[in-house]
C-alpha cells in the first residue's frame, strides 16, 4: 500500500523559513559580529567569550629594555618656561654672541622643548649644543651630550639620565644680532639668574599647571 505524502502547507513553510531566518540572524548578531567585527549588539559575545576571538595577536615588549622605564611617576608640578635670549652678532668682542642656558632635572625627569633663532637666516649662521652634566661639588662630573648641530631651530624631548643641569649652548655666527626663543614644558626647575647653568643672569617666564 503506497503512503500518500501530503504537501506542506504554505503556513508551515513560512513558519519554517521564518525560524531559519531568525536563527541565522541570531547566529550573525551573537557570534559572527563579535568574533569577526568586534561588534556585540546582544551582549552574547561577551557573555560566552566569543568576542575574545576578535582580539589581534599580542606581541609583548619590555618597556624597560632600554635601561629606563618608558612610564614613570614624576615629582613636582608640570612647569612651563619661556625665555628670549639675545645674542650679539658673530665675533662680538665682549663674547655676547654666545652663552649657555640650562634647567635642573631629576633623574628620570621628562621635558619637551622647542627653540628657534630669530634673525639667523641659514643653518650655517647658528650653532647649538644640547647637553647635561651633574653638579660636581668636588666629585667627578657626569656629562651627556645629546645634540651638536648648526641649525636655526630644533624641538624634541628628553628624559634625564641623571640628576643635574641640562640645556643648551648657543652661538651666533651671523653678521646680525639674533634672539633665541626657547620654550620648555615638563618636570624641571628653573635656575635662578647668576647660578651655575644661568651664569648670564637671564630671567625666564615660568608657570605651572
Amino acid at each position: 500500500m503506497t503512503e500518500t505524502i501530503q504537501p506542506m502547507s504554505a503556513r508551515r513553510m513560512a513558519a519554517l523559513l521564518g525560524g531559519a531566518a531568525g536563527l541565522a540572524a541570531l547566529i550573525t548578531l551573537g557570534a559572527v559580529l563579535p568574533a569577526e567585527f568586534n561588534r556585540d549588539p546582544l551582549g552574547i559575545g561577551k557573555a560566552t567569550g566569543i568576542a575574545a576571538l576578535w582580539a589581534p595577536e599580542e606581541i609583548k615588549v619590555d618597556p624597560a629594555a632600554g635601561g629606563q622605564s618608558a612610564a614613570s611617576t614624576q615629582r613636582g608640578p608640570i612647569r612651563t618656561l619661556e625665555i628670549a635670549i639675545p645674542l650679539g652678532a658673530g665675533g662680538d668682542p665682549a663674547g655676547k654672541d654666545q652663552l649657555e642656558y640650562k634647567i635642573r632635572l631629576p633623574r628620570g625627569g621628562a621635558m619637551l622643548y622647542s627653540w628657534q633663532a630669530d634673525g639667523a637666516q641659514a643653518a650655517d649662521e647658528f650653532y647649538a649644543e644640547f647637553h647635561g652634566h651633574t653638579e660636581a661639588q668636588g666629585a667627578a662630573m657626569t656629562v651627556a651630550e645629546y645634540r651638536k648641530e648648526s641649525e636655526t631651530a630644533n624641538s624634541g624631548a628628553l628624559t634625564a639620565p641623571f640628576e643635574g643641569i641640562h640645556g643648551w649652548y648657543f652661538m651666533n655666527t651671523s653678521e646680525r644680532p639674533v634672539t633665541v626663543r626657547l620654550k620648555v614644558t615638563g618636570f624641571f626647575e628653573a635656575i635662578p639668574p647668576g647660578k651655575p647653568g644661568n651664569e648670564a643672569g637671564l630671567t625666564a617666564q615660568v608657570g605651572s599647571f
